[in-house]
């Protein structure tokens, strides 16, 4: 399971996330649609560590990947992202 307990980050004065909170079950296939510019990116690289959240934490399986001693590489070994990406033609 993982777990975002009042997430927050601030790029500056930009306050991308505000206060999120949300749960994923272990075997569950999670979207996150939105607008561009919304901040679902940012969100995915909060819950993973490539970028470091303002506040608020992020759970896997009761382990807090915000603590120091935390091994994340061996966390991201079991996460698995995927990023969409727009495809243009020519015709």
């Amino acid at each position: 399971m993982i777990k975002v307990e009042h997430l927050y980050k601030n790029f500056g004065d930009l306050e991308v996330l505000q206060d999120i909170v949300t749960e994923v079950k272990q075997g569950e296939v999670v979207a996150v649609i939105g607008p561009s510019g919304s901040g679902k990116s940012t969100l995915l690289r909060c819950m993973n560590l490539l970028e470091s959240p303002s506040s608020g934490q992020v759970l896997m399986d009761d382990e807090d990947l915000m603590d120091p001693k935390t091994n994340i590489l061996n966390v991201r070994q079991k996460l698995a992202w995927y990023f969409s990406t727009f495809i243009f033609s020519r015709i």
